[in-house]
């Protein structure tokens, strides 16, 4: 089946998508985990579509994208995460748990961001502006354009493939053994 033709905001505990097609409303809450299997699919809606996470959630879909992605609360990812804008607001708590993370657009981190390690990186995908505040990215790849909003910290790699970025008055800190390419 199907579900869409909400305009109301919708706010949930747990998301267990197992079948059929969800149409994302203007604004969604998630409290609890996102979870989505099998052959169900996501349209995460227009452009201008939010998804808060507000509670303690694990995100586990390797294959949904959402808009605008905004954290408030606390996520860990048990997958990959492909978002068009990332939001982490103040007091909220993006843990990648070693999984990529994939922007096409601003990333926003007044928050916290852990990455996890390992091979994680975040893969700059599109145009916007990145501010991390004090966090440090692992590993970070360019294929857009990106113009820093504030110092960016990087323990791993930075991955330049075919993309730009504008720094204008921040620098850029490599906090580890790091490879440029």
């Amino acid at each position: 089946g199907s579900f869409s033709g909400v305009t109301d905001p919708m706010t949930v505990a747990n998301f267990d998508l197992q079948g059929g097609t969800f149409t994302a409303p203007a604004s969604l809450s998630i409290s609890g985990s996102w979870d989505r299997s099998g052959d169900a699919s996501f349209d995460p809606g227009s452009s201008s579509t939010i998804v808060y996470f507000t509670g303690m959630t694990t995100l586990n879909d390797n294959t949904t994208t959402f808009y605008y992605t905004d954290i408030g609360g606390a996520v860990v990812l048990n997958s990959e995460l492909h978002t068009g804008y990332m939001q982490i607001q103040n007091g909220g708590t993006l843990d990648a748990n070693g999984f990529d993370v994939y922007d096409a657009g601003s990333w926003w981190n007044s928050g916290t961001f852990t990455s996890g390690g390992g091979a994680q990186t975040v893969h700059f995908n599109g145009y916007g502006n990145i501010t991390n505040g004090l966090n440090h990215f692992n590993h970070i790849e360019i294929t857009g354009a990106a113009e820093l909003q504030g110092d960016v910290y990087i323990d791993g790699n930075w991955t330049n493939n075919g993309g730009s970025v504008t720094a204008n008055s921040y620098q850029t800190y490599f906090t580890g053994t790091t490879t440029l390419t």
